[in-house]
């Protein structure tokens, strides 16, 4: 089971880690303004057009888990008329969504870990979350609670890092996932506890779309007016780092380690 202990080391990591100001400010320069996850607004857009419109009632309620620095939360409260309630364990992220969107009265930010987080049976219509469980190990704990949340007919949209299986493992791969504090399962197991926890869920392996992505996000860092608005701020050695990220990632989809589903599940 999880521990608040385990939150707040986790809390710490994001923080001074992987969601550091200055690894936030890297981010958006790829992903674009207001987010620091694959494809930005782009890759959104997409997968509203896809997978949700036409799914929510008029006006939804929706919980954004692992929302980070809040782009995909205004999006969503604007393409639906909707009232966006998003949390994060990042406390660097809550505060850039403070910030930028205290006078937007449809959406709201706090630092949550979303275990423990405390809403009403049925309060929301959708609970949306984008490249965010990837550290969290309970999984098919939190989707309880999802199910608990939803009302009936209620939604979960979740796009997610996941691994191949056992056997494909390169070291290379593990030794990553275990600097990134990173806790991945296949997305076969990924979608088993979607159901485990009452959905009516599926899964889709959208690998070969998202090395597309990385790819056209590689390319955009090289070219010469983002090289030099990146080397403004950052080093060469800075940039060649974040380059080789972007290229280990596309080898490591390649050889089956890395893979990048999305789940849509039903609380029939």
């Amino acid at each position: 089971m999880p521990t608040l202990t385990q939150s707040v080391e986790t809390q710490k990591f994001l923080d001074t880690v992987q969601y550091s100001h200055k690894g936030i400010h890297k981010y958006e320069l790829i992903f674009g303004d207001g987010f620091i996850s694959t494809g930005g607004l782009t890759t959104t857009q997409h997968l509203c057009e896809k997978y949700l419109d036409g799914k929510l009632p008029e006006n939804p309620r929706i919980l954004d888990v692992g929302c980070g620095i809040g782009g995909g939360s205004v999006y969503l409260a604007d393409r639906y008329n909707a009232t966006v309630v998003g949390i994060d364990l990042g406390t660097n992220v809550i505060n850039i969504c403070n910030e930028r969107y205290a006078n937007k009265k449809n959406v709201s930010f706090s630092v949550q870990d979303a275990l423990f987080s405390e809403y009403k049976a049925g309060e929301f219509d959708m609970i949306y979350s984008r490249d965010a469980f990837i550290h969290v190990a309970e999984k098919e704990k939190l989707f309880k609670l999802f199910y608990k949340w939803l009302k009936p007919g209620g939604i979960v949209f979740i796009s997610d890092y996941c691994c191949g299986e056992e056997e494909v493992l390169t070291d290379a791969f593990k030794a990553y996932v275990a600097q990134r504090n990173y806790s991945l399962t296949t997305w076969q197991n990924y979608e088993q506890f979607l159901r485990n926890a009452g959905f009516t869920a599926k899964g889709e392996n959208v690998t070969e779309w998202f090395r597309s992505i990385l790819q056209m996000e590689k390319d955009r860092l090289l070219e010469p007016k983002m090289k030099a608005k990146f080397l403004e701020t950052y080093s060469v050695d800075e940039m060649e780092g974040l380059i080789a990220g972007w290229d280990e990632k596309l080898v490591t989809t390649t050889q089956g380690n890395h893979i990048w589903a999305v789940f849509f599940a039903v609380k029939e």
